[in-house]
């Protein structure tokens, strides 16, 4: 099983816009329809569909979410032989920019998995304020992001009017501009509202959220979440909660940030 790219420019700086690594989330494909047309000043730009066969099919995988399978299987299933081969294959970029929607309603968010300097130069790069660190012992460190040089997900709400894929395509020619590789003004974002999320808020059963409740907006503990077949629910400790309602992972109420902090890139 292979992934689709298409290859505009030549040379460095190179960068990888990677859709599609969820079948049923379609922005990376309108985003990269439109940015085809792109006039590069310098280096290379790959637009990856990262897995067809789940796009055709509209579902988020076949056998396996491909943002859980890295570093893959050279014969595994089908996720984990994508995996396997783009891993290999990112190697040789310098970014690479993984593109996500969701149901949640979190604007636009960054996502990235390793807090270090070349990180924060290519943060200050992206107009997106809200940034998340989320380390490898969420998910286990098998996202593709975590297996890339220098990579980060994009991750827009519900694209529905096609309104985030066109916030998505403006944002990446944005950092393109910043990194020197299209024409126009450069305008870096250093002040950014970083949350580090520490855990999986966890919950047993089918939840039923609390009306009011809003991503990146403290819930303290005690507070009341929502409730469950068993009773309702009250927060066990204070946090950030990112990716609430129907965009949440399974399994948990929602991703778990103990500290939201502004920094300065």
């Amino acid at each position: 099983m292979n992934f689709i790219e298409r290859t505009i420019g030549r040379g460095k700086p190179s960068v990888a816009i990677v859709g599609s690594t969820h079948g049923d989330e379609i922005i990376g494909e309108r985003v990269i329809s439109r940015l085809r047309g792109l006039e590069l000043k310098q280096g290379t730009v790959s637009f990856i569909s990262a897995h067809p066969e789940a796009l055709k099919k509209h579902v988020r995988f076949i056998d396996r979410d491909l943002n859980r399978s890295f570093p893959g299987k050279k014969n595994g299933v089908i996720e984990e032989q994508i995996a396997y081969k783009l891993k290999r294959h990112l190697r040789r970029f310098d970014v690479v920019i993984d593109l996500h929607t969701t149901r949640s309603n979190v604007g636009s968010l960054i996502i990235f998995t390793r807090d270090t300097p070349a990180m924060r130069e290519l943060l200050a790069q992206v107009p997106i304020k809200k940034v998340a660190l989320i380390g490898s012992h969420i998910f286990g460190g098998h996202e593709m992001v975590n297996h890339a040089p220098l990579g980060i997900s994009l991750e827009y709400g519900p694209d529905t009017n096609g309104k985030s894929s066109e916030r998505a395509a403006r944002d990446i020619k944005a950092l393109l501009v910043n990194l020197g590789m299209v024409a126009g003004r450069r305008r870096r974002m250093l002040k950014k509202v970083m949350y580090t999320v520490s855990d999986r808020y966890e919950v047993k059963g089918k939840v039923r959220p609390k009306a009011g409740l809003r991503n990146f907006r403290l819930i303290k503990k005690g507070q009341a979440i929502g409730s469950t077949e068993e009773g309702s629910l009250k927060a066990r400790y204070s946090f950030y909660p990112l990716f609430l309602g129907k965009g949440r992972y399974e399994g948990t109420f929602a991703l778990a940030a103990k500290t939201r902090q502004i920094v300065q890139l």
